[in-house]
């Protein structure tokens, strides 16, 4: 064997040791990129829950301040009537006590 039939050799033995670590290279990259294109998922529905999560927020915060509202009105409302039934307790008494003031 010539020197170089050894050198093509040595050449060959080298080619199939890199196309061997280039095929576990690749082998590799693949689990990454399925690894990242799983996390990328996971954010995206993580990121779609977040922006479920802030509707549904909204959502409950537009009821509350609905609801704060109507309770607002309806306070003023008992407030009114109570002022009324004072009003008319007031008069009845006088009248009870003073007749004379139907007219």
């Amino acid at each position: 064997m010539t020197a170089l039939d050894r050198r093509i050799q040595e050449l060959t033995a080298a080619n199939l040791d890199l196309r061997l670590q280039i095929e576990r290279l690749i082998t590799e990259l693949q689990k990454k990129d399925d690894q990242l294109l799983g996390v990328e998922t996971n954010l995206r529905a993580t990121s779609q829950d977040r922006r479920n999560i802030a509707l549904d927020r909204d959502a409950l915060q537009a009821k509350l301040d609905t609801a704060l509202r109507e309770l607002g009105k309806t306070e003023s409302l008992v407030e009114a009537a109570q002022q009324e039934a004072s009003t008319q307790t007031t008069y009845a008494k006088d009248i009870e006590a003073n007749p004379l003031l139907i007219r």
